[in-house]
């Protein structure tokens, strides 16, 4: 696991339960931080951001507070756009975009950026 989720305070890791019973949570965790690509994980009904080291560029400002905070408020600037696509994978429909426009205020000032989803 990555240093940011072995690092963080025992309290808020609560919200995780990466517990031996879960391993399939476990193995997904895994899994993600262990890509080469930047990735994130929106984690439970609170859609708590979890991410790691290669994705803290794109979080730019926003990090290290954005680490375990709810996704909503960290990009809440984007969040209207984004969170349909979040409910649908969260339902599980399996989907993809390609150059993604978004508005974005990771740094001063706010900036367009293109993402791949």
């Amino acid at each position: 696991m990555n240093r940011l989720l072995q690092t963080n305070p025992p309290p808020a890791q609560r919200c995780l339960d990466l517990t031996a019973q879960h391993t399939d949570s476990r193995a997904v965790v895994r899994h993600a931080f262990a890509s080469t690509l930047a990735t994130a994980l929106l984690w439970g009904p609170q859609r708590i951001l979890l991410y790691h080291d290669v994705y803290v560029p794109l979080l730019s400002e926003k990090h290290p507070a954005a680490f375990m905070a709810p996704a909503p408020q960290v990009w809440a600037e984007i969040w209207p756009q984004v969170s349909p696509f979040v409910e649908r994978a969260f339902a599980g429909e399996a989907f993809a975009l390609a150059g993604q426009r978004f508005v974005i205020a990771r740094n001063e000032p706010i900036e367009d950026a293109w993402f791949s989803l």
